[in-house]
């Protein structure tokens, strides 16, 4: 029986980090790919219940179309996308082995939603309902990005 030599150890341990970060990423993915989509019904509902209408306070509902998307809508949209090309960009680094690029550019994405909650919270268009709403998506996004860096962490220390 031959004892696996040193570099096949390590080449062993890399693919088991790698392959860890790529199932953390993907979780992160879906958290938030779920998070966005949950927020969405969550609206579509309100208003096709009547709860609430999230239009801004200057506008009727018979002068907005259905194809206009609300500020609120549109916020969810773009911090979608952004996600998702930050998955993007991760799976690109961690392929190249770039770890360290990695963490930074979780952290960035962190500092980016910390950003965005403020200005949504001091944004006067937006009602409280819509600030409730979309900071509770970002926050959860925020959560998700948080718990890979601590993964990254333990991982990378």
């Amino acid at each position: 029986m031959e004892h696996p030599g040193e570099a096949e150890i390590k080449a062993w341990e890399r693919s088991v980090r790698i392959k860890k970060w790529i199932l953390g990423l993907a979780l992160a993915f879906i958290v938030v790919g779920l998070v966005t989509l949950i927020s969405f019904e969550s609206s579509k509902q309100n208003r096709s219940s009547g709860e609430t209408m999230y239009l801004p306070s200057s506008a009727s509902s018979s002068s907005i179309s259905l194809s206009q998307p609300t500020k609120e809508l549109r916020i969810l949209q773009e911090q979608k996308v952004a996600s998702e090309n930050m998955t993007r960009r991760a799976v690109e680094l961690i392929k190249a082995n770039q770890m360290a690029a990695v963490r930074q550019l979780y952290k960035d994405r962190w500092n980016e939603l910390v950003t965005i909650r403020t200005n949504v919270a001091l944004d006067r268009e937006l009602t409280a309902t819509e600030k409730e709403n979309i900071d509770r998506a970002l926050r959860t996004d925020q959560e998700a990005v948080a718990e890979v860096i601590a993964k990254y962490d333990r991982l990378y220390p």
